[in-house]
Order: structure tokens, then C-alpha cells, then sequence
């Protein structure tokens, strides 16, 4: 396998786990299951070249409600103090041990801990999920038409998927129950999306979808699925599982496909006309100071990029000051391509953990980007804009467009290295030139 080229970090371990036999002697001393490579088994890393990093590493897929998934959340310092000090605290919280029987443990020689899913120290909740006893309890929170006096769990039937675990900050599942009445034989199957997060984010997620998701009069496009509610605690909230497909463009025009986006569009445009009591995401002024702290970060991670950077840094501040003229609108804040779903042929849009009062700039730029990005034909995002002006209150200017653009593919920038990818360094700076591309267009006379 081709070695990947890491950024210059202070971290003893990193380069031996990822490009060496590190994985590998901790699996010969029984600390870890074994996998393929820890490259193809990464689904997360998150890397402070001075100081840290956090890889979550997967094994087998289990679906059942009692028996985790494989996984191994490892910390890596920069030195071995820190790496102690970190252990200590982890040894002093209970954990769930899987039927792998596998624990925390430290591994001096290359300043990593390890802990096994789903005991994460910032979500303490995640690991409830597999509790069969804290698992009904949360259940009685989220379907009251299904009280645990009249019907109870079949959990040899309930299937748990873990779709997306970010450590520290959230995990989301599909949930697949199986109840039956205790009375009698009726039996009913419920499909949930259930999102378990830090405790704080996660006060902001439950009532985002709890304002978005419980509104019964949405318009006759916008199609979202139904709140089912939160547990006691509003680290877990749950909503419908939408049994759809992804939306998938093809590279050449087709009517049929375009007729989609424009529905998108509609869809979004009143997403975007909704009243909804909600927190404002970020000012132009914070959002700024924010993407600018990311060109910071990312040029320690990749030193050639720093003149780019600069140049990104000092443009951007003054084109998001822009926004600040514009009307604020229940913004999703976090469009994509993955986030629109097809059921029945019609567009659903999901996850709205992240949305707020925040700019149409923003979504719409995103949505058209994720478009140019997997290559599709630019009748989708022609498509996409018209539909959207057929129920929007209001026009979006075509310079904020190319603003919410480049926010997009700036803030996806270095996905590639979370994604260990070979080519990461090529892939980032093709973004970061295409970020100041569209600043200068959106400049432009």
C-alpha cells in the first residue's frame, strides 16, 4: 500500500500507526481486533500537528441492539505526560465492555490511549444506546403511543446501524424496532433517526428539530421527516427515518433530472420562507473570524499553501460582510447533495441539527457547489435557481452565490487528509484555488 504523506506533526505514534506495523503489534498483544489496514478502516481523524490527534478506527459492522459495532477510539499526543494524565482520567469512568472484551488501554512508546466504541468520554449517553434497561427507558421518551406497560421490546429482532460517529461531538443511528403488545400478538415496526450528541450541543440540536420538524404546515414542496422527540436528558432526539434513495446526477443533461432540481429548489425556497423560532447561526463579522482561524489551521497542516491562504484570508472577511444587508431565513446550515433524500420520487430534506436563523447565500451556494463538484451538468444548478425563485421571498443576488460557494468548498478543504487520502495535499490545493476563484468572480463588476 502507498504510504500517506502526513503533515509535519509532533505526535511519536501517528506515522507508525498509519504507514506502520503499530496497529498490528497492539492486535499480537490482544489489545484491539484485527482489520485490513488502519487506512481503509479510518472513518474520522482529526490531527493538531503540535499537540494531538483522534482517529476513530472500525472493525465488524454489527447491527443488533446489544452488541456494539467494533471500533477503537485512539488519542495520540505530542508527549507522554499528557498521554498519563489522559489515561488516568479515562480509567476512572465505567465503560461498556462488548462481547470482544476489549478495554482502555496506553501504549507509552508511542504516547496513545485507546478506548473502545462507544465509550466516549464526551458523549456519555452514547454508550446508554446499547443498555438494554437505559435503552427502554429512553424509549418510553420517544414513542409515549407505545408505553413499556403494554408493549415491550423485541431486541433480538431491534437493529441498530451506526450511519456517522464524529468522537466527542455526535453519533447517528437507524433504528429498527420490533414491539409487541403484551396483551396479544400485534406487532409494529418503527424506523428512527437518532442522533446522540455532547451534552452541549446537543440542548440546540433537540430544539432545532424540534421547531423544524414539528411543524405540521410546511408549504406544498418542502417535505421533511416527522420529530418523534428527545429524551429526558436532550442528548438523543429521534425523528422519522426517511426509507428513501440518495439523489444521484448524472454527468449529462437530462429533463427529467433537471425537473428534480428544480423541485429541490422549490423546496428549499420555502425551507427558507418558514417561521421558525430559532437561534441566528453566526454574523458575517463571526463567520469571518472563523473561516480565517481555518486558513490558520490548515496552513500548519500544509506550509506550501500559506501564501494562498494569506491571500483567502484577506479577502473574505470583507465579501461576508456583505450578508449583513441581507434578510435572515431559516437557514438549514449544512446543504448538500447527502442531505436530500427520494421518497416516492419527491426530494426530502434531512438533518437539521446545525440550522438556524442564517443566509440563503449560504445554502443555495452550497447546494450549487456539492453540484459542480460531482460534475453535473450546470442545467441542474440553472434548474435548481429557478425553482427556488418560484417560492423564495426573495431574490439571491449571483455575487453572495459565489460567496456560498466558496464557504462550501473552503470549509471542505481538507476532508481529504480526514480521509486519508493519498493525494490530500493535490486535492487541497485545487481547493483552495478554486475558493479564490470564486472571490474574484464574486468581485467582479
Amino acid at each position: 500500500m502507498t504510504p500517506i504523506p502526513l503533515p509535519e506533526n509532533e505526535l511519536t505514534g501517528l506515522e507508525e500507526l498509519i504507514n506502520g506495523d503499530l496497529w498490528q503489534r497492539f492486535v499480537s498483544e490482544g489489545k484491539v481486533f484485527p482489520i485490513d489496514s488502519v487506512v481503509g478502516n479510518s472513518s474520522y481523524l482529526r490531527l493538531k500537528p503540535s499537540s494531538s490527534c483522534r482517529i476513530f478506527i472500525q472493525g465488524v459492522d454489527r447491527h443488533t441492539a446489544t452488541t456494539p459495532p467494533q471500533g477503537f477510539l485512539l488519542h495520540l499526543f505530542a508527549d507522554l505526560q499528557r498521554t498519563k494524565t489522559a489515561f488516568a482520567k479515562e480509567q476512572t469512568r465505567r465503560h461498556l465492555v462488548g462481547e470482544d472484551g476489549f478495554g482502555p488501554f496506553i501504549d507509552e512508546a508511542s504516547c496513545l490511549i485507546g478506548v473502545p466504541f462507544p465509550n466516549d468520554p464526551e458523549i456519555p449517553d452514547l454508550r446508554h444506546i446499547y443498555t438494554p434497561d437505559r435503552f427502554r427507558r429512553t424509549l418510553s421518551d420517544l414513542l409515549p403511543e407505545y408505553p413499556k406497560e403494554e408493549w415491550r421490546i423485541q431486541r433480538s429482532l431491534t437493529k441498530l446501524t451506526l450511519l456517522a460517529y464524529k468522537p466527542g461531538r455526535r453519533a447517528v443511528f437507524r433504528i429498527k424496532l420490533k414491539l409487541r403488545r403484551r396483551s396479544g400478538d400485534e406487532k409494529v415496526r418503527v424506523l428512527l433517526h437518532v442522533k446522540v450528541e455532547h451534552p452541549d450541543a446537543a440542548a440546540q440540536s433537540a430544539k432545532n428539530l424540534e421547531e423544524i420538524l414539528g411543524v405540521h404546515s410546511i408549504g406544498h414542496h418542502l417535505k421533511i421527516p416527522a420529530y418523534r422527540g428527545h429524551s429526558n436528558s436532550r442528548t438523543l432526539c429521534a425523528s422519522e427515518w426517511i426509507d428513501g434513495s440518495e439523489v444521484s446526477f448524472s454527468i449529462d443533461e437530462n429533463p427529467g433530472e433537471i425537473d428534480l432540481s428544480r423541485e429541490i429548489g422549490r423546496a428549499l425556497g420555502e425551507l427558507h420562507g418558514m417561521k421558525a423560532e430559532l437561534e441566528h447561526h453566526r454574523s458575517p463579522v463571526e463567520e469571518g473570524d472563523s473561516l480565517v482561524d481555518l486558513c490558520t489551521n490548515i496552513a500548519e497542516l500544509h506550509p506550501d499553501s500559506s501564501p494562498l491562504l494569506a491571500e483567502i484570508s484577506r479577502r473574505l472577511p470583507a465579501a461576508l460582510s456583505q450578508l449583513v444587508t441581507e434578510s435572515s431565513v431559516t437557514a438549514h446550515g449544512d446543504l448538500h447533495l447527502g442531505q436530500i433524500l427520494l421518497r416516492g420520487g419527491e426530494p426530502v430534506l434531512v438533518d437539521f441539527d446545525r440550522a438556524g436563523r442564517g443566509y440563503a447565500a449560504l445554502d443555495l451556494g452550497s447546494l450549487i457547489e456539492d453540484l459542480h463538484r460531482s460534475g453535473c451538468h450546470e442545467g441542474l444548478a440553472t434548474g435548481l435557481l429557478d425553482g427556488y425563485r418560484e417560492t423564495a421571498r426573495l431574490p439571491v443576488p449571483q455575487h453572495l452565490l459565489l460567496l456560498g460557494q466558496a464557504v462550501f468548498t473552503l470549509r471542505g478543504a481538507i476532508e481529504p487528509l480526514r480521509r486519508l487520502r493519498v493525494d490530500w495535499r493535490d486535492r487541497l490545493t485545487r481547493s483552495l484555488q478554486r475558493v479564490q476563484t470564486l472571490l474574484e468572480e464574486g468581485n467582479s463588476p
